[in-house]
């Protein structure tokens, strides 16, 4: 593996280097529960935001995971980003 290195961005703007001192290769046993682990809390952040498809009973939708995918709902492209 050697010493992976990636650059973080927000906005499309650099914000710090970070360097992968270890992985978790697909298809390992930690590789699901791991992946929860790290959507869960993006999960709660996005239902925190307000956003979403309203439906005429009143009930919102924000996002639907699905084993290694995530789908975004909004009412337009602005909200989405």
């Amino acid at each position: 593996m050697g010493m992976w290195k990636t650059i973080l961005e927000a906005n499309s703007k650099p914000i710090a280097p970070v360097t992968i001192k270890c992985v978790i290769y697909q298809g390992d046993a930690l590789s699901p529960l791991l992946f929860c682990i790290g959507l869960n809390p993006l999960s709660q952040i996005i239902t925190m935001c307000g956003y979403g498809h309203q439906f005429r009973s009143g009930a919102i939708i924000s996002h639907l995971l699905y084993m290694d995918d995530i789908k975004l709902y909004a009412r337009n492209e602005q909200d989405i980003d």
